[in-house]
């Protein structure tokens, strides 16, 4: 037999057989439930969520690590300009809106971009209410509201800040701990009660 055809069939034959021991190895951690990772957190149940949330709550806390504190201060912009995604339009803030309008509604779809990539459950980011066209008869003040729908339909809205979104993306990537804007490292277990009000989870 030619030398090259034998080389060809022992090479299918090794790579059949390396791919039958990585499906093995796949299977063996499937079922001995590895770290809990983003493509794991697919279509989360409530109960699935309840049982990260245990997690948490039983594992010895991790230290807290402080962040950077020598930022250099920010002077709040006189004025803000807030283009809405959904319509276009432009509302002028000249209030003490003016750093949420410059800086933290960036920040905040950013970091739901995050949030979003760390579970497939259905989540809005509303920032409708700082839209004076969207919303013109606002009675309050406008803020941001985060949606998540559950795999069963269910529905829940809560007002939420950026550091809300931060602990979300910290308890979904499967951490103990949640990263802060300074880069300090908190546990998540101290926001066990605030995490369940923005998942709709305690029980109200």
């Amino acid at each position: 037999m030619n030398l090259f055809v034998i080389v060809i069939a022992l090479a299918i034959a090794l790579s059949g057989f390396g791919l039958a021991r990585l499906k093995a190895r796949t299977a063996v951690s499937r079922q001995a439930g590895g770290p809990v990772t983003s493509a794991r957190i697919g279509s989360l149940s409530q109960q699935e969520v309840e049982k990260l949330l245990a997690r948490i709550e039983k594992t010895e806390e991790p230290d807290y690590v402080m962040g950077a504190m020598c930022y250099e201060p920010v002077a709040q912009p006189d004025v803000a300009e807030y283009v809405c995604p959904a319509c276009g339009e432009k509302t002028i803030y000249s209030d003490g809106l003016t750093w949420t309008v410059q800086y933290d509604i960036p920040e905040a779809r950013m970091l739901f971009q995050q949030l979003i990539q760390a579970t497939r459950l259905r989540m809005e980011l509303d920032e409708s209410s700082f839209c004076r066209f969207c919303t013109p008869d606002l009675g309050g003040l406008p803020g941001l509201l985060l949606t998540i729908e559950w795999e069963d339909g269910t529905r829940t809205t809560s007002a939420v800040t950026n550091e809300d979104l931060r602990m979300l993306i910290g308890l979904f990537e499967g951490e103990l701990s949640y990263t802060t804007a300074n880069d300090a490292s908190i546990p998540l277990g101290q926001s066990i009660e605030r995490l369940r009000e923005l998942l709709g989870l305690n029980g109200e």
